[in-house]
Order: C-alpha cells, then sequence, then structure tokens
C-alpha cells in the first residue's frame, strides 16, 4: 500500500510539473486498458498559437471541464491539457481538433487520430446519470449501494452478503469512482475486483506481460496472472471464481468486462466511472452483443483472488 501511494504521488506531481512548465501537455482519452497516450507541445510548436487562441475561447465560454466530466465509454473520451482541464464535447470541438493536430508523428497511426477526429462530433460530456448500484438502485451515476458480492441460489442474507452457490459481484461502483482511485485504476482491476493503483496490466504480475495488442496475447498474458478460459459465462457450484469477459481492438487496446448480479454486466472504461451499460447507454445483458464501440470480443475467463495482477 505504500508503495502504491508513493506511486501515486510521484505520478501526480509529475503531472503538476508538465501542466506548469513551458508549453502545453495534453493527454488523449481513448484507451481503457492500455495507459492513454500524452505528449507535450512546446511553446514554438507551430499550432500553439491556434492552441492558445481556441483554449482561450473555450475558457471564456466556460468550454472546459473538470475530470469529473469524462464520458465513460469505450473509444474517445476528449482531452485533458495540463493537470485536469477537460475538453470534450461540442462546445469545444474547433480546441479538441486542433490538439489532435499537435500530435507528434509516429506516436500513434494516423488512419487512428483521423478516427479520434470523426469521433469528436459523436461525444458529449458525462452528467452524471446512471444506475446507483445493486443494492442502491439507481440514481446519481457515481453514488454505489450493496456489499462486495453475491452468490447464486437461495436468498439468506448473512452481512453484506447474500448466501447463494456461486460467487458473483454486486454491482457496487461508489468506491471505484472516487478520485483519484477512478484515475489509477483500469477496467482489468474493476474486473478482478483488485485496487493496486497501477493501471494494472495483463500478465505485468506473473512478470509474463504481453507483447502486443491481439486477444490471444492479452488472452495469455491473462492466464499467467492466474485467469482461466471458459467456454460459457458460468463456474461451477461452489466456486470462488467469478466471471469476465475480454474484448479486444487489434493492436490498439483490450477491455474488460465482470458479470454482476441479475445477470448483467458492468465495465470501467480506463479512467473513467465503472457504469453498467454500453457505449449506446443499453444495460448489459448480453456481453458479446453489446456496443463495445471497434472492440472485439475475444473470451469469457474466471477469476478470483489469487490472481497476481499488478
Amino acid at each position: 500500500m505504500a508503495r502504491d501511494n508513493k506511486f501515486c504521488s510521484i505520478l501526480l506531481l509529475f503531472f503538476v510539473i508538465c501542466a506548469v512548465s513551458d508549453g502545453l501537455l495534453v493527454t488523449l482519452l481513448s484507451f481503457s486498458g492500455r495507459p492513454n497516450v500524452w505528449w507535450h507541445v512546446p511553446d514554438n510548436h507551430q499550432l500553439m498559437a491556434d492552441i492558445k487562441s481556441n483554449l482561450t475561447d473555450a475558457r471564456n465560454r466556460q468550454a472546459t471541464l473538470t475530470l469529473s466530466s469524462i464520458p465513460p465509454r469505450l473509444g474517445y473520451k476528449g482531452l485533458v491539457i495540463g493537470f485536469g482541464e477537460l475538453a470534450v464535447g461540442a462546445e469545444s470541438k474547433k480546441l479538441q481538433l486542433v490538439l489532435l493536430n499537435s500530435i507528434p508523428d509516429n506516436l500513434l497511426p494516423a488512419a487512428y487520430i483521423n478516427r479520434m477526429k470523426r469521433e469528436v462530433d459523436q461525444v458529449e460530456p458525462f452528467n452524471g446519470g446512471g444506475d446507483g448500484g445493486d443494492g442502491g438502485g439507481g440514481g446519481g451515476g457515481i453514488d454505489g449501494g450493496g456489499g462486495g458480492a453475491a452468490k447464486i441460489g437461495d436468498k439468506r442474507k448473512k452481512g453484506p452478503f447474500i448466501r447463494k452457490k456461486r460467487l458473483v459481484l454486486d454491482y457496487n461502483p461508489f468506491i471505484w469512482n472516487l478520485f483519484p482511485i477512478v484515475l489509477f485504476n483500469n477496467c482489468y482491476n474493476y474486473a478482478n475486483n483488485k485496487m493496486t493503483h497501477t493501471f494494472a496490466q495483463p500478465g505485468r504480475g506473473s512478470g509474463a506481460m504481453y507483447a502486443g495488442i491481439t486477444g490471444a496475447l492479452v488472452e495469455t498474458a491473462a492466464v499467467n496472472d492466474g485467469l482461466r478460459v471458459i467456454a460459457d459465462p458460468q463456474v461451477p457450484d461452489k466456486s470462488l471464481d467469478f466471471v469476465v469477459a475480454l474484448v479486444v481492438e487489434p493492436n490498439v487496446d483490450f477491455h474488460w468486462y465482470v458479470l454482476n448480479r441479475r445477470g448483467r454486466w458492468s465495465h470501467k472504461p480506463g479512467q473513467t466511472f465503472a457504469i453498467n451499460w454500453d457505449n449506446a447507454g443499453a444495460p448489459i445483458n448480453n456481453v458479446r452483443a453489446c456496443n463495445m464501440g471497434n472492440y472485439q470480443f475475444r473470451s469469457y475467463m474466471a477469476t478470483n483472488y489469487g490472481t497476481t495482477i499488478q
């Protein structure tokens, strides 16, 4: 825990230093499993005058937002300028486009950057709506309720658990959506129900991290961490495993979902809030058929509290 806190402090200090130094630090919010890409725009950059003009205009119109407005979705989520100033939505479209044009050569494929530009028109800020959690029954988007886990079977309650046959996690997003926890734990953390504050990567905890972003490589890395592939979203009676699902956008990113009570799935897209709806805003009852943008379903996997994610 001390190491995790030290890591968070160092990273926060890094962002602060970059934010107040020469030029601007810009972060593209587009990944879920991988850390987001960032770059530095120096004061002498050919686009800096245009960036400053659009940034000043957006600020004057109160069109730049706080990080709590990052839309929880797969794909493009906006850009962060410096330390915590968010540009997303139609009100800051010009600023977003000029920032995307400032991405250094070879940092990202041109086709991917062009896709991000197209998605600028499709993505609006998060306004905080959504389900409240299994125990809370809806309401404010980051508010949660209920206990830590449930088991399918009988309905006798004992403490925060419902005694049932199989382990199924409650949908309880509250703690995952608190700052700064939300920023340092990703979909892999959330699906495995483990906060490491390291933006956990498949295979890193076992010393055998994925060598590329393909379904097979990410799946194998997760197996190295202690997860196992299963054919269907079922685990044996009295098992301590629970079910997750891996989806991948080849050569770009990966993402994880976790099965909760009542057959509903939830997920945490990168540094955004944990939610139980898909990119179309629909409840996730069938993860293979949900709207996941450009990601593709890879496999169901079983995980438990004995995994070694980091």
